[in-house]
């Protein structure tokens, strides 16, 4: 088993060489006009929104996002084709909502033995916006009556990064 220095230096070694393939493959068919935008979607008669972060807006108005895992997506058993999240649909639409941009591509640099770079080019569907705002109204109505439902799929989600974790357990 390795050490932690080990870990940290694999860890590094293989950022290095995703982002190399990043760079050699897909870096130079891009052109990008805005990176790191920060989007706001505020909600009427309340103190709160959602925020985030664009990784990337091309000049051809399209949004990347770019995600650095071990693994590649799923694929659909039947098609073959690669499956996008209901996770990473939601993010779309929050960023389709804020920009009024529909074009999307999920850029993912996979760390495997050989360094690969998979691109899921979408659209943000109305439904799927939809969905978001429906949830998100259902979010509000649950913060006013004060439920709070942990989200074990957020790594912020654990006794070292949430103040709230023992009211959950109990």
């Amino acid at each position: 088993e390795k050490d932690e220095k080990g870990k940290e230096g694999e860890i590094k070694d293989g950022g290095i060489a995703v982002t190399k393939e990043y760079q050699t493959t897909a870096a130079p068919n891009v052109q990008p006009v805005s990176v790191e935008e920060r989007i706001e979607i505020p909600f009427e008669n309340v103190d709160y929104g959602i925020m985030g972060f664009i990784d990337m807006i091309d000049d051809k108005h399209c949004i990347h996002d770019h995600k650095f895992t071990k693994k590649s997506p799923s694929k659909n058993k039947a098609t073959g084709e690669y499956v996008i999240t209901p996770r990473d649909l939601i993010q779309i639409s929050i960023y389709s909502l804020a920009t009024g941009l529909d074009d999307v591509q999920l850029d993912y640099a996979v760390n495997t033995k050989t360094p690969k770079i998979i691109q899921l080019p979408t659209v943000a569907a109305e439904t799927d916006k939809n969905f978001v705002l429906d949830l998100t109204g259902r979010v509000h109505h649950a913060i006013e009556q004060e439920i709070f439902i942990p989200n074990r799929d957020s790594m912020l989600c654990s006794r070292k990064n949430c103040g709230y974790w023992c009211l959950c357990e109990k």
